[in-house]
């Protein structure tokens, strides 16, 4: 029976490789995280090592199930390995929710101190990029 809960669980980490791999390629995001995610590629990127990192997790309960050494090395690194690649994971799909910083950027430059936008016109020809209003 642990075989079976064990490889669907490693079928479902299959799926969400697949999904970080087509959002990462694509730029493709689930449908009910459209309206959060502000950086496909690190998204992506968080659902690739998540989902390695789950697939890790999950050889080493099926490796233990089976009898193997626990304490002989390798299973030990690969669930430390896999622990690892899902927590980095899960910190890049919450970076790509964040906003990216806009120091320098045109729009802090236009802004007020107050948060409201200088309109074209009070700031002139040189930096609205037109000609003053004549009259």
């Amino acid at each position: 029976m642990n075989y079976v809960v064990l490889l669907a669980l490693m079928a479902s980490a299959l799926g969400v490789v697949g999904c970080g791999v087509a959002g990462l390629a694509t730029g493709w995001i689930h449908p009910w995280e459209r309206g959060r995610v502000l950086r496909p590629g690190a998204h992506g990127l968080g659902h690739i090592l998540s989902g390695s990192g789950f697939f890790c997790v999950c050889v080493f309960f099926l490796m233990a199930s089976d009898g193997g050494s626990l304490w002989g090395g390798v299973s030990l690194e690969l669930l430390l390995v896999g622990i690892v690649l899902f927590l980095i994971g899960t910190v890049l799909r919450g970076v790509a929710a964040f906003p990216d910083r806009q120091v320098g950027s045109r729009v802090a430059a236009d802004s007020r101190p107050d948060g409201t936008l200088r309109s074209a016109e009070s700031q002139g020809p040189s930096q609205a990029g037109g000609s003053p209003p004549i009259g």
